[in-house]
């Protein structure tokens, strides 16, 4: 079982990606239009745009399309000269609970260069501050929480991240691949290390993301007193970093490099583009996944976009979609540390994993279509935990309701098992990925309001 889970939660944490929990936030300059190629047809506007990503995009729609129907997709957003015309298929339209309107997912075709360049625009802008230098937008900055942020020049390429130590912002460069040395410098001032990082005359303008978060400076902490100009551009410090391989039965997957940030590595795809970010977190380390959802999330911890792993290479395995642990080569000389591993969230009840679904236990059906996939009830005398149960009442996997967000545990798992539990928007999205679903599930009866 422990197996199979593993894979199920891989999948469905993909798949979940692409459905429809990742409308709950509209972007707020985005529009698209919908062009079919259908006799007589009119473009049809959409009422909103939510996930964008380098492979797929959600709309809320005036009227439904059809599935696998091909389309042409027109995206207009403030960052773009003029608007991006992408080739797309429907790979889902329903309406959403409580939304009467038609929600469409739509997964684009093989996209041209300038097309893929028009799109990390758009995600840059959605969920990183645009830094504008005169009249030209001269990077992006993305927060990794506070006091931690990555630089993107205009071209969206990763250049250097900023840490704040105190009241000193501590600049460090990438070169053109993640072997090449890094230095590091030193800035009195976030818009001074901004300015270091992007090599630019004098401190730029740095406008908030449109559905991101800025995290900026403290207000309570006093002003640094300004260091002289030369120091500003002192000599450079060499910063340590290496890259492996990442090998799965023999074959390059990708690298993982270490960043400039303490404990934090970078994953890459074979053409060196970065894919996600492995950092340790509660005891465990979390994984990020980069280029998925924007809009749908108001920061890292807010992201559908994460799993949570035991070990270092059970995360690198999980970046990478692999059913077993990567090999890397070089292996790691020192395998980072987590920690004191929390394989459960605390309030969660763990004396029961192997109880079945009782017949007369209150339960709701779950539905994919008309087939019955299983059933979900709630933890008796809990209002925040639910159990989630297959077809033959065995428990599948527990869930907790913690932070606005929705704990997805499985339970019966090998020890040994990286994955230990992932994050859901809500209740429904969790029953999506713990049944490996791209799209919220029928139940009967339906949830509670107070879910």
């Amino acid at each position: 079982m422990a197996q199979g889970a593993a894979r199920q939660r891989g999948r469905g944490g993909r798949a979940d990606r692409r459905g429809p929990g990742g409308l709950d936030v509209l972007s707020q300059v985005a529009s698209a239009r919908i062009v079919t190629n259908l006799p007589g047809s009119s473009p049809l506007d959409a009422f909103g745009v939510g996930d964008i990503s380098s492979q797929s995009l959600t709309l809320v729609l005036p009227h439904p399309l059809a599935a696998e129907q091909e389309v042409w997709v027109e995206l207009s957003h403030p960052i773009l000269e003029v608007p991006l015309r992408l080739p797309a298929r429907v790979q889902w339209c329903r309406m959403q609970s409580g939304d009467p309107r038609p929600h469409a997912g739509l997964e684009f075709a093989l996209l041209q260069p300038l097309q893929r360049m028009g799109l990390r625009l758009v995600q840059a802008a959605e969920v990183g501050c645009r830094v504008v230098a005169g009249e030209r937008t001269a990077g992006f900055v993305v927060t990794h929480g506070e006091g931690r942020w990555s630089l993107y020049d205009a071209q969206t390429v990763k250049v250097a991240t900023l840490t704040q130590t105190g009241l000193t912002f501590e600049v460090t460069f990438f070169g053109e691949r993640p072997e090449d040395s890094t230095v590091s410098l030193d800035a009195n001032t976030l818009p001074n290390a901004i300015r270091i990082a992007l090599e630019l005359d004098r401190p730029p303008l740095v406008l908030p993301a449109e559905t991101g978060d800025w995290y900026p400076l403290p207000l309570d902490l006093p002003e640094a007193p300004a260091p002289a100009a030369a120091d500003q551009r002192a000599t450079a410090r060499p910063v340590a970093r290496a890259y492996h391989t990442v090998l799965s039965n023999g074959e390059t997957v990708g690298y993982v490099a270490i960043t400039s940030v303490q404990d934090e590595w970078s994953l890459y795809d074979p053409s060196w583009n970065e894919q996600a970010v492995i950092s340790p977190f509660a005891g465990s380390f979390k994984v990020s996944i980069l280029g998925g959802t924007t809009t749908g999330s108001r920061g890292a911890e807010e992201s559908l976009e994460y799993f949570m792993a035991r070990d270092f290479l059970g995360a690198v395995s999980l970046a990478f979609g692999l059913e077993h642990d990567a090999t890397l080569d070089p292996p790691l000389a020192e395998v980072p540390e987590s920690g004191t591993f929390e394989a459960i969230p605390a309030g969660l009840p763990t004396d029961d994993d192997e109880a079945p679904l009782a017949a007369d236990q209150p339960h709701h059906c779950v539905f994919d279509g008309s087939d019955l996939i299983g059933y979900v009830a709630r933890y008796p005398g809990r209002l925040d935990v639910w159990v989630l149960y297959n077809t033959l009442r065995e428990q599948l996997a527990k869930t907790l309701s913690e932070g606005g967000r929705t704990k997805l545990v499985f339970v019966g798992g090998d020890p040994n098992d990286s994955l230990e539990y992932m994050v859901a928007r809500n209740l429904k999205g969790a029953i999506s990925l713990a049944f490996e679903l791209d799209h919220e599930p029928r139940l009967d009866p339906e949830l509670p309001l107070d879910t």
